[in-house]
């Protein structure tokens, strides 16, 4: 790939052809689609059948190309083989059927689970509830006044009897880039294993799970360019061999009158008929992906961050969330004088898409002491003519509501 210039990318994302006037700064909810992921999903959707299903047609083919996409995702996160991905319809499936399915091999009435006060619901949820199902203490690693994960106090909760931690790689809302590998390394020093939430930093960095030494990643297609009802869990293969199946039904076992066996990985965990227009998809993002410029692009954030974050600091009556020195384009503001829903509005009119709320994170937004944001996430087609039209949008709101 050519060095990193925005509009270049763009022409890969039909959306922008199509709507040339849009702003669009909403990608850590769903990121625009690759055009070959789209293309090769319908390429799908007109001349194959069902995976592992039959034997006529192009079966044959189709299954081959379902577990290369397989293998392509492997060898993009560095798994150490395909067999450790789990094909699923997004990141909250992929932590639910982790929390699930490891709650029932490894956890007891006492032991402890820790997770952040920065977590999306998706990765604080399925693990709340696991603990009261098992007894276990359920613990939450606090933030800094610059929206960093204390270390200090999660150091602190780390213990003989810590057996899981879950943390995101960037925060959703404020854009922090989490230490992730240091803090594998401090729960893997107390026996505990590690769930990374990778849905944010999917579309803004290259993944490497051995470098991070995450026991389980997980990520959604729609935030890496590939669409909607596709993810990954990846999970390291002594783990997942030692888990039953969250899910029973057709392809995932041999079944006889009264017993049945699971097949071996990653069937075991993919019962009934999966995404493959999905997963097509996913292959082409993740070889749009590999060999992406992230040096350049992260180069060019920087710019698009010092611009955004300045601008909103010679603003009256507004402020950004967190100041954190490590963070992905995610830029969260908010006003004592104006609601978020009310400038969400507002930029709408002038075709800047932003998104207000508390984006499935109210555990932060308690701690922060707000109850919503108005949030700009930049993708890697956005521009910094992007960002100066936001806030130049901004601007124009907060005179007209103030």
């Amino acid at each position: 790939m050519a060095p990193y210039d925005p509009l270049s990318v763009a022409l890969h994302f039909p959306f922008f052809a199509k709507h040339p006037g849009i702003t669009y700064l909403d990608n850590a909810a769903t990121a625009q689609v690759l055009g070959s992921a789209a293309a090769a999903a319908a390429e799908f959707y007109g001349k194959h059948v069902c995976v592992h299903r039959g034997s006529y047609g192009d079966g044959t083919p189709i299954e081959e190309i379902y577990e290369g996409a397989r293998s392509a995702v492997a060898k993009y996160i560095g798994a150490a083989e395909p067999e450790e991905i789990v094909f699923v319809r997004g990141t909250t499936e992929a932590i639910n059927l982790a929390a699930h399915c490891w709650s029932r091999a490894f956890l007891r009435h006492g032991d402890r689970i820790v997770t952040t006060a920065m977590e999306h619901h998706s990765n604080f949820l399925p693990w709340r509830r696991a603990a009261d199902d098992f007894g276990a203490e359920f613990c939450v690693c606090p933030i800094t006044p610059s929206g960093e994960l204390d270390m200090e106090a999660f150091e602190k909760l780390l213990g003989e009897n810590t057996r899981l931690v879950a943390v995101c790689h960037a925060s959703n809302v404020l854009g922090t880039i989490n230490p992730v590998a240091k803090i594998a390394e401090m729960a893997h020093a107390v026996g505990a294993v590690v769930l990374v939430d990778g849905a944010k930093w999917a579309g803004s960095g290259a993944i490497n799970v051995g470098e991070i030494g995450s026991d389980f990643y997980a990520l959604s297609g729609h935030k890496m360019f590939a669409g909607t009802g596709i993810g990954i869990l990846h999970c390291r293969r002594k783990i997942l061999e030692s888990m039953d199946p969250m899910l029973l039904g057709g392809g995932m076992a041999d079944l006889a009158s009264n017993h049945f066996a699971c097949r071996p990985l990653p069937m075991k965990f993919e019962a009934g008929t999966q995404n493959i227009a999905g997963a097509i998809a996913l292959r082409e993002a993740v070889a749009f992906l590999s060999d992406f410029p992230w040096a350049s692009h992260r180069e060019y954030c920087e710019r698009i961050g010092n611009y955004v974050e300045n601008s909103i600091g010679e603003m009256d009556g507004i402020r950004l969330l967190g100041s954190p020195p490590e963070k992905v384009s995610v830029f969260s503001v908010v006003s004592d004088d104006v609601h978020s829903h009310d400038l969400a509005t507002m930029l709408a009119t002038k075709d800047v898409c932003v998104r207000a709320g508390h984006h499935c994170a109210t555990p932060l937004f308690s701690a922060l002491a707000v109850g919503s944001a108005l949030r700009a996430s930049f993708g890697i087609y956005n521009t910094l003519d992007d960002a100066k039209k936001f806030i130049g949008a901004l601007r124009w709101a907060m005179k007209r509501l103030s």
